[in-house]
């Protein structure tokens, strides 16, 4: 029995009236049903309760188990984006030296078609050039065969002659075009050593001594230097093939009766050289009297297979390969081959060398001009300077630069370039004391 019907059994006992107890009963009734619905509403609302709990608690952990995943995913995203950031940055790369390479095959293509077309003109040219003294050859052999019974000796021996100077121009043809091929293919092995490059110009002008009077022309070799020797350390017989062939060309193109002039010129200043390594070079000037170039045949002058406007005035053979071959070996040595010529006024052509530290040794007196009274002085002055780099190579500079401006002022020396040349030679002196002052003891 609940606590209602209690209260009813209660109100029925109860002395009062049966309407006050219907009353009574009837607001006990209300009360009742009134529970029974907040009793229901509580037990649905609790139950509905517990259900939004389950539920929140499904949700709460699906919402963790969501979020993890979600950082998982987060993670991996960011994994995945780094992984595609470096895949891209591969790719950049990858097709950067893709440009490279494309690049350099384009450019390949380019040098391999100009190589191609070059190498048509060379096998063309050589050709031609080895075909005219083959010809003459057959053609002399063949007369030789035919006539030799018959024709004097003196004809014979003109035949043969000109046989040996078409075998000559063929040998001399093949040389350059194995020479050219040597170099450009990066064969070319080098034997540097010391000599005096004075005493191989002072050879190669003796040798072209009398093939030069065949025509009255003139070799003047490098005279009034202030030095005796000139010691450069390089390749002796790539640089001796570079002197014969300028001197062979100042003798090809000279007119008869003209005069070609050498010079040796030591500087610090690498004017027109490649290598900026070695402030110092000998620089040999062969100055001829020559046609001279106009610009358009200067432009071409180191050129393969150059033909220029200018003609041997002896009848003598060019294959166009030579300049291009000494430019190549001048470079190979680290110096340079350059000309200036005026159309009409002759042509110098440089041949710039890094000299020998060590060298050039002055000579004891230095040519200057005859005159007594001014050698006196001029003496004097160099010898106060020998004296001072003895001791002291601080002091060297200033009776140097005394020297030049008295020379220049009073005019003592004609040839200003004979003093300057001196005081090239004593700034290199200067700049490697310890090696100059043991020549000067």
């Amino acid at each position: 029995m609940n606590e209602i019907e209690q209260l009813r059994t209660i109100v029925t006992s109860l002395p009062c009236s049966e309407q006050e107890k219907q009353g009574v009963l009837s607001l006990l009734k209300k009360i009742d049903k009134t529970f029974s619905k907040l009793k229901f509403s509580y037990e649905t609302t609790l139950e509905a309760t517990q259900r939004l709990t389950l539920l929140l608690t499904a949700t709460s952990e699906d919402l963790t188990i969501s979020l993890e995943q979600g950082e998982k995913r987060s993670i991996e995203l960011a994994r995945s984006n780094e992984e595609i950031l470096r895949q891209q940055s591969i790719l950049e790369d990858q097709a950067a030296k893709i440009q490279i390479v494309n690049t350099a095959l384009h450019e390949r293509n380019i040098a391999l078609e100009r190589f191609n077309s070059e190498k048509n003109d060379f096998l063309g040219i050589a050709a031609h050039d080895l075909k005219n003294p083959l010809a003459g050859i057959t053609l002399w052999a063949d007369l030789l065969i035919q006539y030799s019974t018959v024709l004097p000796p003196e004809q014979v021996l003109e035949k043969l002659q000109s046989i040996k100077q078409s075998a000559n121009r063929m040998s001399i043809l093949i040389t350059n075009l194995l020479d050219i091929n040597t170099i450009e293919s990066g064969g070319i092995i080098l034997n540097p050593k010391e000599f005096d490059i004075l005493e191989l110009i002072q050879s190669y002008c003796t040798d072209y001594a009398d093939r030069a009077s065949e025509k009255k022309i003139t070799i003047i070799p490098p005279i009034d230097l202030p030095h005796e020797s000139i010691i450069v350390e390089a390749d002796h017989h790539y640089t001796g093939e570079i002197i014969d062939n300028l001197i062979s060309n100042a003798v090809k193109y000279s007119p008869h009766c003209s005069t070609i002039w050498l010079r040796a010129e030591c500087t610090s200043i690498p004017l027109h050289t490649a290598n900026d390594k070695n402030n110092y070079f000998v620089v040999i000037s062969i100055k001829d009297e020559g046609p001279g170039l106009s610009e358009q045949d200067s432009k071409k002058l180191f050129k393969k297979f150059a033909r220029l406007s200018a003609k041997p005035t002896g009848g003598e053979s060019s294959t166009g390969l030579g300049l291009s071959i000494v430019k190549k070996l001048a470079e190979t040595m680290n110096g340079n081959v350059w000309c200036e010529s005026t159309l009409g006024e002759g042509a110098t052509f440089y041949f710039a060398l890094p000299l020998k530290l060590k060298a050039p040794i002055i000579s004891e007196s230095v040519p200057v001009d005859q005159n007594a009274e001014r050698n006196e002085t001029i003496s004097e002055i160099l010898a106060i300077a020998k004296a001072k780099m003895r001791s002291n190579p601080a002091e060297v500079v200033t009776p140097l630069l005394e020297a030049l401006e008295l020379c220049t002022r009073l005019e003592i020396v004609t040839d200003k370039a004979r003093v300057l040349r001196y005081l090239g030679i004593v700034h290199i002196r200067i700049s490697e004391f310890s090696i100059a002052h043991d020549y000067l003891q």
